[in-house]
């Protein structure tokens, strides 16, 4: 979000989103694509919950971790709150740092800066705008800000670069897209999703912008899900027209769900680091087949993909996140239990973790710090971590001040 002064408003960017549509079977409250399709119609919800660097990717400045947890009741939407944690470097311990004073069982999205993070709150009950909230203090105070209109419910609704310029991706029907730059003082139109959506016709079909983030130069790049699609929706901001950078799916992705033609693309979390622009993306089948894999594009425009990660059909996910160092981890359940796969930056290979403890809602790759798991238990959340062995060791109990049935 963007701050109006240092110690006053922040206002956000609006990218007024196009419709949420994940990669397994979505709920009707997640909403639809505007144009539905087979494909999308299989696509699952992308889960909210998830962490990240504190300071993404930057080697000098990656000091600490925030992680985004669903608490109390989560079988039920009402009764479920979503809370904010930040940790100010590896291995020290965890505060609760979510904003006072707003509703969040709809959900949190965060993004953080060299020296800002901000945190949106996205739509919930009768809620037809999303309150942000930016801080310089890793949470320890907070300055109030609003968008008009509700955050698309994805990971990456918002990104933040320094000197307070911000992106958000806004609302389940819209074009518009903004940001606001120099502190709030002033903000900028970027185009329209059908520019987006025009940018590779031949390459992509756009159903939805499924993710945001500052791209090298602080030029936005847009992530989106693609209906019939052999390459991937990542797109960049150049003067005043928006290019398609994806590159191809991998063969054995297609080769998993099927031809492109019954199959959808789409992008699950996208960042930068430097001039590299790394992500996430998944395809997904007619029938409800998905896989997952991690891309990578360097100033050169070179375009790499990780191994592919196949989805069982009784498998979903339950968070995504990423390390400093660009790793990317999956949270699963298939229904019995949990299984943890990390994608190494350096390696570019998936590695199984041990099987994380019952009821974790997410996990965090810290660099030069162990592995967590953020055991929730209703208003009780436990963080263990990884032992060299391979076992989970509680390090700490944080009790949650949660009232079930206050959002009735």
């Amino acid at each position: 979000m963007r701050r109006r002064s240092r110690n006053k408003q922040a206002a956000g960017v609006v990218v007024a989103g196009l419709a949420l549509l994940g990669c397994a079977k979505t709920d009707s409250a997640q909403g639809g694509s505007a144009v539905p399709t087979p494909a999308a119609d299989a696509a699952l919800r992308v889960p909210l919950a998830g962490s990240l660097p504190a300071h993404p990717l930057s080697v000098a400045l990656a000091s600490g971790s925030w992680a985004i947890v669903p608490m109390g009741n989560l079988q039920q939407a009402d009764n479920t709150f979503w809370q904010l944690f930040a940790s100010p470097a590896p291995g020290s311990p965890w505060s609760l740092v979510t904003p006072q004073g707003v509703a969040d069982n709809g959900g949190l999205a965060i993004a953080a800066g060299q020296t800002e993070a901000v945190v949106g709150f996205d739509g919930s009950q009768d809620l037809g705008f999303s309150p942000l909230a930016s801080t310089v203090n890793e949470g320890k105070s907070w300055s109030p800000a609003v968008l008009p209109r509700t955050l698309t419910p994805v990971p990456d609704a918002l990104a933040a670069e320094s000197g307070g310029h911000v992106l958000a991706l806004l609302g389940k029907a819209g074009s518009t897209i903004f940001s606001s730059e120099n502190g709030g003082t002033s903000s900028r139109y970027w185009g329209s999703s059908l520019q987006v959506a025009s940018a590779s016709r031949q390459t992509c079909h756009v159903i939805a912008l499924t993710a945001i983030a500052y791209g090298a130069g602080a030029l936005p790049v847009a992530g989106a899900e693609c209906e019939a699609s052999a390459n991937v929706g990542v797109y960049q901001r150049y003067l005043d027209s928006w290019q398609a950078i994806g590159g191809p799916v991998p063969a054995t992705a297609l080769a998993i769900t099927g031809s492109k033609a019954g199959s959808a693309t789409e992008v699950v979390r996208v960042w930068a680091s430097g001039t590299t622009m790394m992500g996430l993306a998944a395809a997904v089948s007619s029938g409800g087949t998905s896989c997952l894999f991690g891309f990578r594009r360097t100033a050169d425009g070179t375009w790499t993909t990780s191994p592919v990660f196949a989805m069982q059909a009784s498998q979903h996910l339950v968070a995504t996140g990423y390390g400093p160092d660009g790793s990317v981890f999956l949270l699963i359940s298939n229904g019995r239990s949990l299984i943890a796969e990390v994608l190494s930056a350096t390696t570019g290979s998936w590695s199984r973790l041990a099987p994380p403890p019952a009821g974790t809602e997410t996990l965090v790759l810290a660099a030069g710090g162990p592995t967590e798991a953020f055991v929730v238990d209703k208003a009780r959340l436990t963080i263990d971590a990884l032992s060299a062995g391979g076992s989970w060791v509680q390090r700490q109990v944080v009790h949650v001040p949660i009232q079930l049935g206050s959002s009735s």
